[in-house]
This record gives C-alpha cells, sequence and structure tokens, in this order.
C-alpha cells in the first residue's frame, strides 16, 4: 500500500517573514544558531532582535498575527538601515 503524502502549506505570514529575513545579514546570522525545524524558538529570537515581547501562550493564529507584525517590524528597521546609510556624513 502506498504511503499518503501530506502537504502543508505555510501561512502567507511566514512567508513574508522568511523573504524579509533576507534583508537583516544580522539577525541571519544570529538564526542560524537556531534549528530550522525549531520555530517558535528563531520566531524568538526575531522578536527580540526587533524588540518585540512576548508573554504567554499563542495559538497558531497568534502566531501569523505575529509574524505579520515582525515583517513590519523588520521593514520598519530596513528603513532606518538605508536611511542611516545615505545620510552625509
Amino acid at each position: 500500500m502506498a504511503a499518503k503524502m501530506i502537504l502543508e502549506f505555510f501561512p502567507d505570514s511566514y512567508i513574508a517573514l522568511n523573504q524579509e529575513l533576507t534583508n537583516h545579514p544580522v539577525l541571519t546570522d544570529i538564526l542560524q544558531n537556531q534549528p530550522a525545524n525549531e520555530f517558535e524558538l528563531r520566531l524568538a529570537e526575531i522578536c527580540t532582535y526587533c524588540d518585540v515581547v512576548l508573554d504567554g501562550h499563542y495559538a497558531r493564529a497568534d502566531l501569523e498575527k505575529l509574524a505579520d507584525i515582525l515583517v513590519n517590524k523588520l521593514r520598519e528597521k530596513r528603513g532606518s538601515i538605508i536611511l542611516a546609510s545615505t545620510m552625509p556624513h
């Protein structure tokens, strides 16, 4: 009997977060110290980097909202980095 293949799709917020990470090499280096299969641990590292405080237990829907928040925080940081690097000295 052939085994059934189960497909699990990632929420759009997780995909957007993963894409945004490519713009943050310092954070990417930090995340390399965490196992790829430990999503919650990696999410906590991203929160620390973005100065987002976590408190409590989170359901999947909460984690998806958190990922959206982190994408926005990272975009703000990226904007700050670009602005700071283009300022005359």
